[in-house]
């Protein structure tokens, strides 16, 4: 009698495994963060970088473990607001410290979030952004997402006060005030809403970006 064995192989779902960890900067080109404890050699990090000045020209987002520089996922620069996401794909092992550096001294103060993602396969699945001057509500734009286990990030970057992000998303207040970064792991496809509530009517730029 032959014997037959179904083996189903389950899929480990994305972990954020460093929350964001942000700094600012209004001096000089240039702006660091470091995250607060090792990486883990294979995981993917991902950075929320921007300034409220979208005259300026960002040179590299890039690391001091990691080559090549970290790869940009989405930017939007408009209304004097810059917002933009980029991402290492499979670091090595360290703590590495993340450095965004633009063209030339912005004047402006420079901002930088980071979080460390565990369970991705690499690359982006799917970015939105938006800029707009509302009251009330920002938003990059819906993620319609191409398949299950993607890691879900938007960062806001606005001339007035963030007060929260949207329903189910773990949101961080950047030291900026004005800015916000949120994301979210999405275990199934669909489509997702990532939203910043946001105090008068302001300037802003938004970014987001699903990977997978």
């Amino acid at each position: 009698m032959s014997h037959f064995f179904i083996v189903k192989a389950s899929l480990a779902l994305s972990t954020v495994v460093q929350t964001a960890k942000s700094n600012v900067s209004a001096s000089g080109t240039a702006v660091s963060v470091t995250f607060n404890a090792p990486v883990t050699a294979g995981n993917t990090l991902i950075a929320a970088v921007g300034m409220q000045n979208n005259a300026q020209t960002i040179s590299t987002v890039k690391d001091n473990i990691n080559s090549p520089n970290w790869t940009q996922a989405v930017l939007k620069s408009a209304n004097n607001q810059l917002a933009a996401i980029y991402y290492y794909n499979s670091t090595l092992a360290g703590t590495p410290a993340v450095t965004l550096t633009f063209a030339s001294n912005p004047g402006y103060n420079m901002e930088i979030a980071i979080i460390e993602v565990s369970g991705l396969s690499g690359g982006v699945d799917v970015s939105s952004s938006n800029t707009g001057n509302t009251a009330g509500t920002a938003s990059p734009g819906s993620l319609t997402t191409t398949g299950a286990n993607r890691v879900l990030v938007a960062y806001h970057v606005g001339q007035a006060g963030t007060q929260s992000g949207a329903s189910g998303w773990t949101y961080t207040q950047l030291p900026t005030t004005q800015d916000g970064f949120e994301y979210i792991v999405a275990a199934t496809a669909g489509t997702y809403n990532p939203n910043f509530t946001v105090t008068g009517t302001t300037f802003w730029s938004d970014v987001a970006a699903a990977f997978k």
